[in-house]
């Protein structure tokens, strides 16, 4: 037996002179300490730490990982000693001497004949293969957002036409007349529709910190679909089969995999056509569900021949593409925990692309908005009393804030810059209930609502305050400075609605 073990350990050791990063056998003991059963001698180079001092405790290796990988990787091992299955994950390391690492690891559950169940793992060093994909992904969503600008620009010229010829029917209208009511709903369905697309196209270029959640498939995948199909003649015909469980993923990053797929579809159709997507529950030999969807066009096909190389980066079967989209889709998919396959079509012609995506497990919740955009508390029975400071650079917002404020029964004072409205401010008592301050993020001159926030917070500790900006696709950059001010945020354009929500009332 000692014999055997000494070979084995050999040929450890001489598969990790070829094999880049560093294999690890890991066990617990009875008292659920961890240790290393064997590691390779590259640990320095990866983790900062020698081998000697792995091998006699393994925490040594936590010693530079970044906190919140720490965190996650010890929750996430938690969950996988419990349900042994294989473990992929990525984290970064603060290496003394190569700064800021990223790292994968990839592992097994082992069963070992003295300890019981363990681990066989690898772990590399993917800070330029990340960079590379980094990279890629962003030429990808250029490319993307270049394909679809026409039509985005055609649905804008459309709403702006709609928006033009009512605003001109309402100027001569008899505001007594019951057609005019109509004209000014339909003037607000049209900047909603308009709101709608500006905000996907943000979502969708913005490069944000990977956030899995539970996704409702059905209806994320159907508003997916009708915005990579805007402004172009391709129809989208739709097909769910029994009950789908929410998808558990990244939204932006499955945005775009669902949007290059469905160009690559509309590319592959000439720009008309049908795009045939099926959605339904699909079960495996892993843990839980998947959800499935299916992605068939109309057009030329694959063949046979390009099948296994149109993941590829940069290849393409057509002269003008970029050889990225499918590539990326590939990559994405495999960093959500995802596959994608080519299939045999359902029609006689066309391809079929089959994305298989991990299920949320026992919830059938939706997305929801986070809780740092719904309100703090409720401001008492009615607006009456109540003062509201706007600050925005822009007259005509302030202009229209303060007639719907005012028509609400808010008190409502406008300022141009945050020192205007800071002179103002010596007037009111610091224990003052009922004050609002209603301010735009940044403003053209002088200081804007992320600079008084915080100061305002801690001289009006009851009151409300509401940050508003046209850069929605800053809130990430934005969000812990507003989390720790106790601040409500608003992406413009908003509904006046949307804006009493936040404060506390239904009108």
């Amino acid at each position: 037996m000692e014999g055997a073990l000494r070979a084995l350990e050999a040929r450890w050791r001489a598969v990790s002179r070829v094999v880049p990063g560093v294999l690890y056998q890991l066990s617990r003991r009875a008292d659920g300490s961890e240790y290393l059963r064997w590691v390779s001698g590259d640990v320095e180079m990866l983790f900062g730490v020698t081998a000697e001092e792995a091998r006699a405790e393994s925490s040594a290796l936590h010693r530079h990982i970044e906190p919140a990988s720490l965190a996650r990787l010890a929750k996430e091992g938690e969950a996988y000693w419990s349900n042994p299955r294989e473990w992929r994950t990525g984290f970064r390391v603060l290496h003394p001497e190569r700064g800021v690492r990223e790292l994968e690891l990839r592992a097994i559950p082992e069963l070992f004949l003295d300890e019981g169940l363990g681990w066989t793992g690898h772990v590399r060093d993917v800070t330029e293969v990340r960079h590379s994909e980094a990279q890629r992904l962003e030429e990808s969503r250029r490319d993307a957002v270049a394909r679809m600008a026409g039509g985005v620009a055609h649905e804008f010229n459309n709403h702006l036409a709609a928006l033009l010829g009512t605003a001109e029917l309402l100027v001569g209208a008899d505001p007594y007349d019951p057609d005019t009511r109509g004209l000014a709903r339909a003037l607000v369905r049209d900047i909603e529709d308009a709101r709608t697309i500006a905000r996907q196209l943000l979502a969708f270029t913005r490069e944000q910190p990977m956030q899995v959640e539970a996704l409702d498939a059905v209806s994320f995948v159907r508003e997916v679909i009708i915005f990579a199909l805007r402004g172009s003649a391709v129809r989208g015909a739709w097909t769910v089969t029994g009950d789908v469980p929410p998808i558990l993923a990244d939204r932006n990053l499955l945005q775009q995999v669902l949007v290059n797929v469905i160009l690559n579809a509309r590319q592959a159709m000439g720009e008309q056509g049908v795009v045939q997507v099926t959605l339904q529950a699909e079960s495996w030999n892993g843990p839980g569900e998947r959800v499935m969807v299916s992605v068939e066009d109309d057009g030329p096909g694959i063949a046979l021949e390009d099948r296994e190389r149109i993941f590829e980066p940069y290849w393409s079967t057509r002269p003008e593409g970029s050889g990225l989209g499918l590539h990326v889709v590939h990559t994405l998919l495999d960093r959500l925990g995802g596959e994608i396959h080519v299939r045999p079509p359902l029609q006689l012609r066309g391809a079929r692309f089959e994305l298989l995506l991990p299920a949320a497990q026992g919830t059938s919740s939706v997305h929801s908005r986070s809780a740092d955009w719904d309100t703090l508390h409720g401001m008492g029975t009615g607006p009456g009393g109540t003062l509201v400071h706007v600050l925005d650079d822009d007259p005509r917002q302030r202009r229209v804030l303060e007639r719907l404020l005012g028509r609400a029964g808010f008190s409502v004072r406008t300022h141009a810059t945050g020192e205007e409205m800071m002179d103002v401010l010596p007037l009111l008592g610091s224990d003052e209930p009922t004050i609002v301050f209603l301010m735009d993020v940044v403003v053209a001159s002088g200081s804007g609502g992320l600079e008084l926030a915080t100061g305002l917070r801690d001289r009006f500790p009851n009151a409300r305050i509401v940050l508003m900006s046209g850069y929605a696709n800053r809130w990430p950059e934005w969000r812990e400075h507003l989390r720790a001010a106790q601040v409500s945020f608003l992406p413009k354009p908003f509904r006046f609605k949307e804006l009493m929500r936040i404060l506390g009332y239904s009108g």
